[in-house]
């Protein structure tokens, strides 16, 4: 592999890897976060909402346009801290307004807030109660200091608490293009690629300092146990 690596203006990175096995072009992207350091002090599960909020359309075209204009090129396009678009080559170009589209500029519906929050309270509170979890926790305790990051926890009450406003907040912090990296993959030059990725997302800026998305250094640990009941 050969893969060409570039940096946007707005610090975005690209990699791109022609291929001509086939006439698609498959484009990966990821955000580096980590919502132990990036969640805001009270606001713990605000992640598990942003995620599926981004599939309930954008700010322009409600859920189901969005979905009928993915779906009238025969791609595949999802958003997130993870994000992908699989198309034809010739499709590239409106393949890839629609993905910059859901990423950059989704709707955070009110709507879909309520949807989505009594759903992931309800699984988290049951989670919490479950006997993996608990092994889970009794892990991470005998692990990592008390005021280690890793030991933060959502919980039903937590979740049913937040608005819209903390997970737009989230958004604006976690989502920015100088920790995001595209991949690019298939029948495209690399100077056509890079083309395709600034038109699209090289006009997306971050706000205020890089986020804290590393982990603090452990000290060692003490031998521990713990039972826990399987009902």
């Amino acid at each position: 592999l050969h893969p060409v690596v570039s940096k946007l203006p707005n610090g975005l990175t690209l990699i791109v890897q022609p291929e001509q096995v086939s006439g698609t072009v498959s484009v990966f992207g990821h955000i580096r976060n980590r919502s132990e350091t990036e969640t805001p002090p009270g606001k713990d599960g605000v992640a598990l909402l942003a995620g599926p909020m981004l599939g309930f359309g954008t700010e322009h075209p409600d859920r189901i346009a969005s979905v009928k204009a993915v779906e009238a090129i025969g791609a595949n396009e999802g958003a997130g801290t993870d994000f992908s678009l699989e198309t034809l080559s010739q499709n590239l170009d409106r393949g890839m307004e629609l993905l910059a589209d859901h990423e950059l500029h989704p709707a955070l519906l009110e709507a879909a807030l309520d949807a989505i929050k009594p759903q992931i309270a309800q699984s988290v509170a049951a989670r919490n109660k479950s006997p993996g979890y608990i092994v889970h926790r009794s892990m991470v305790s005998a692990l990592y200091p008390p005021s280690d990051p890793s030991l933060r926890e959502s919980t039903g009450e937590s979740v049913a608490a937040l608005t819209l406003d903390d997970v737009r907040a989230y958004y604006k912090k976690v989502f920015r293009p100088d920790l995001t990296t595209i991949v690019v993959i298939g029948d495209i030059t690399p100077e056509k690629a890079r083309a395709e990725v600034e038109k699209y997302f090289g006009a997306w800026t971050a706000e205020g300092p890089k986020p804290d998305t590393d982990l603090p250094p452990e000290p060692d640990n003490h031998g521990a146990s713990v039972a826990v009941p399987d009902a």
